[in-house]
This record gives structure tokens, C-alpha cells and sequence, in this order.
């Protein structure tokens, strides 16, 4: 039977019914913009990952409806093409750490960062998932689905493997660097982007694949002081998405592609801390970074160093009579977006504590509806008629971010910030829209450092129309 791209069919896999889908003609080249396929003379439809070359089926109708995807986006490609791309292996969901290996309609949690490494799956590119599409799977054990936990090999297919040694195929030195600030080795509560830590890593005679890195913050100081810690890798650009601070310890993980340092090659990374407004007894408190054993760097090398390896201290000052104290409020909508040129969000910046101006230097903001890259684009920040920076698209994990060139807010003299954007030509009928401020990079006057913002988001949910 031959399908046109008029013909109503139903995909029957097992499980589910695909009911109404629309086939366009075969795809004579696969652009980019082409991810929903299947063949002639398959019912199984795939997602295509350019980026990586992978393709991954979806194993129900939910699966697939999950993203907002439409039947009318899957187009046939022939069964030679779909043969070009490799399956997924790996899984995650962006709000959880925890990686999972899928085969059929399993899948099986990868244990640690560690048993990536034994399984042979330290490089294999792991795909991002909506959790709607994780929960489709039957959790499985590694057994079930042909997983050999040993030291190098992976067997999904349940033949016989070679095994070797429990050996690092690379060596990875690592060591912290003294670190001296302007300040003389000072950081003021209420400051943001404090500079504690850098760390030094030179691999050996093979290329060192790093997926997680554990850092400690040690010291005398009060945990409810620290806003927020995070790394930059070399290019000073923040690794943030896959990491969290908890119990005084910063983890970072790289799930999707791991930080690679190429053989006898060195990499620099920064370790930075954010302090909230000191609102108790400040005097005498201190803070450091440390790496307390080899473990808390999961690689598929030797880690080599002497342990604990820690930075010098830095003393923690307050000094609220210089610094400005920012606050961002986020303003109701009176009714839901509607229209070519939307409202989607409105904001003040206020500085409260009379000490200085501030400037408005970045600010992100992100959206915890439904609505994504492809639904709205075009965005622009305004205090009144006047534009004060435009951003052309989301970014990932549905972020706008605006880089502001001037802004100044004067003491006592809040401002308005007023957000708009358009509708894609991949609207999706009914998306909601729920932006809130994720970070701001606002500076004083005075000192001319980066000041911890007070923001209060509302939690406010509205439909585009």
C-alpha cells in the first residue's frame, strides 16, 4: 500500500494507536528542520537528533503528544536513511541528574557516573527527554537489557565481550592555583560573581572524559549567607544547567557530552560564589574550595594530586552602608497575551537602601509554561517606549536572555520593566506562559561590583491567545 500525503492511517505498535497522522511525501534530503520520521513499511515513529546523528523511537502515542509535537511534522524517509542513525542509548530529563540506558520499551538507571565508565558509555551522547516520554519505559534491571557491569564493556546485545583490567586508560592531574583579589583577599556579603577558587587539570597521555565534578566550600561561615556557587570552564561561560549546591558541595555533571581535555592538554576552571545581604553577626567568617579525594572527579582517568586539595581562604566582609540592595518584583498581567505584538511579563527595579544607583547590566528570564522556542521569538524589554535590549530567540531550557547596554535606576526611583514578544510560525494553540526572573546581573555605583538582587516571581500561569 502506498501512502500519500492525503491518506488518514492508523500507526499500530505495541501498546498504542497513532490515530490521524498525516504523512507528507518522502523526504528527498533531510534538512534539519526534518526530526519526526518513519518509513514506508514501519509503524514506528522516530525523533532524529542532527546534532548527534541519533534517532530514537517513540514507544506511545503519549510519548509522542507529550512535546506538543503534531502528526502532521512526521514525514517518510526510507528505511536505507533511517539505517544511517544510531539509536539512542542514553536518557535524562532536565530536571533530574539521574541517566538512564533504554532499549525497546525498558530502561534501566545508570547507578553513577562511575558505571558509565565501566559500561563502556563514557562518550555516548545522552539525549534529553521530556519526563512524560521517561515514564513511557518499564524500568528494567542492567541484566534485562544486556548490560555487563564490568571494567570497560557494555553487551546490549547479550554476546560475548572481552574484558581487561580494571585500568584508567588516562591520568589527570589536578591542583588548585593561589588565588588573590583586589580586595585583598576579601568578598563583600550582598555581591555576586566572588571569585574562590581556581582549579588546574592537565591530562596525561590520552584524552581525560570527565561527566561529574564535586567541589566542597569549606569554612567558618553561615550557610543561609550563600546565594549561589557555580563554575566556569575556561571560556568563563557558566556551567549551570546540570549542577546544584547542596550541603555546603557544589556537583556539576556533564550528561549530554563530557568536558573533554585532549591528551597532555590543560583545562582552567573557576569556581565563583554569590553572597546574599548579611542580616546577622558577619565578623570573622571565612570560605574556601577544596576537592576532598579522587572520587569527586568521575572521569575515565587516574585522578592524581594530593588530597584534600584546597584554595586559600578569603575573609567575608559586610559593608551594607556602600552597597546598593536591588530588588525585582514581578507585576501581575491583567489578562492572558493576546495578539501579533504580546505582553508577556512586567517587572520593577527598584534600589531600596538609598546607598547608590545601580545598573541594569543582564537580565534572564525563563519560562515555566509550555510555551518554547518554537512557539514565541522576537523579544524586547522596554521601560516605556523606549527599547533597552532585544533577544531574538529562546535559549535553552525556554530562557530569554537580555543583555542590557544602559540602564540606570536612581535611589528611590524604581522603574518598570515591560517584556514583549511574538508568535512563531509554530504557534501552538493554547500554550501557557509563566516567566519568571532566573538571574540578573545589576552593579552599584559605588565599588562597581555585581550586587545579589532580592526577586520575588509570582506564580502566575496564563494562556496565550
Amino acid at each position: 500500500m502506498k501512502f500519500t500525503n492525503k491518506t488518514l492511517i492508523y500507526l499500530v505498535t505495541p501498546g498504542f494507536l497513532l490515530l490521524g497522522l498525516f504523512l507528507a511525501l518522502p523526504a528527498q534530503a533531510l534538512s534539519p528542520l526534518i526530526r519526526q520520521v518513519k518509513t514506508p513499511d514501519s509503524p514506528s515513529v522516530y525523533y532524529l537528533n542532527h546534532a548527534t546523528q541519533l534517532k530514537k523511537a517513540y514507544i506511545n502515542e503519549a510519548a509522542y503528544l507529550g512535546y506538543g509535537n503534531k502528526w502532521s511534522e512526521v514525514k517518510l524517509i526510507s528505511d536505507e536513511e533511517l539505517a544511517k542513525w544510531s539509536d539512542v542509548l542514553l536518557v535524562k530529563t532536565e530536571a533530574s541528574s539521574d541517566i538512564y540506558y533504554i532499549k525497546g520499551t525498558q530502561k534501566a538507571l545508570i547507578a553513577s557516573g562511575s558505571d558509565l565508565i565501566n559500561l563502556g558509555l563514557v562518550k555516548e551522547p545522552i539525549l534529553i527527554i521530556s519526563q512524560t516520554d521517561l515514564d513511557q519505559y518499564t524500568l528494567a534491571s542492567d541484566a534485562d537489557l544486556g548490560l555487563v557491569l564490568s571494567s570497560n564493556s557494555i553487551n546490549p546485545n547479550n554476546t560475548t565481550v572481552a574484558t581487561s583490567p580494571s585500568l584508567a586508560s588516562s591520568t589527570l592531574n589536578i591542583s588548585f592555583t593561589e588565588t588573590n583579589n583586589a580586595t585583598n583577599n576579601n568578598i563583600l556579603a550582598g555581591t555576586n560573581s566572588n571569585l574562590i577558587g581556581v582549579l588546574n587539570l592537565q591530562a596525561g597521555q590520552n584524552e581525560v572524559a570527565i561527566r561529574t565534578l564535586k567541589v566542597d566550600v569549606t569554612g567558618i561561615y553561615n550557610s543561609d549567607l550563600i546565594d549561589k556557587v557555580y563554575l566556569t570552564l575556561e571560556d568563563y561561560k557558566m556551567v549551570d544547567r546540570y549542577s546544584h549546591f547542596t550541603n555546603r558541595q557544589l556537583e556539576v555533571n556533564f550528561p549530554n557530552e563530557p568536558y573533554l581535555i585532549p591528551a597532555g592538554g590543560t583545562r582552567t576552571i573557576r569556581i565563583w560564589v554569590n553572597l546574599k545581604t548579611c542580616t546577622f553577626a558577619c565578623a570573622n567568617q571565612t570560605i574556601r574550595t577544596e576537592i576532598k579525594e579522587p572520587s569527586n572527579i568521575v572521569s575515565n582517568a587516574s585522578v592524581a594530586g594530593v588530597f584534600p586539595l584546597t584554595s586559600n581562604y578569603f575573609k567575608i566582609l559586610s559593608v551594607p552602608n556602600l552597597l546598593g540592595q536591588p530588588l525585582l518584583q514581578e507585576l501581575a498581567l491583567e489578562t492572558n497575551p493576546s495578539g501579533q505584538n504580546l505582553i508577556l511579563g512586567k517587572f520593577t527595579l527598584a534600589e531600596t537602601s538609598g546607598n547608590e544607583d545601580i545598573y541594569l547590566k543582564e537580565l534572564t528570564l525563563v519560562n515555566d509554561g509550555s510555551a518554547n522556542f518554537r512557539d514565541l521569538k522576537t523579544f524586547r524589554l522596554q521601560i516605556g517606549d523606549n527599547i533597552i535590549s532585544r533577544a531574538p530567540l529562546m535559549t535553552s531550557g525556554n530562557k530569554i536572555v537580555f543583555k542590557v547596554n544602559y540602564c540606570r535606576i536612581g535611589q528611590d526611583s524604581p522603574v518598570t520593566l515591560t517584556v514583549f514578544g511574538q508568535k512563531s510560525d509554530d504557534f501552538a494553540s493554547g500554550s501557557t506562559l509563566n516567566l519568571e526572573v532566573e538571574s540578573a546581573w545589576i552593579v552599584g555605583k559605588n565599588l562597581n561590583v555585581s550586587l545579589t538582587p532580592t526577586v520575588n516571581n509570582l506564580d502566575e500561569v496564563k494562556v496565550i491567545n
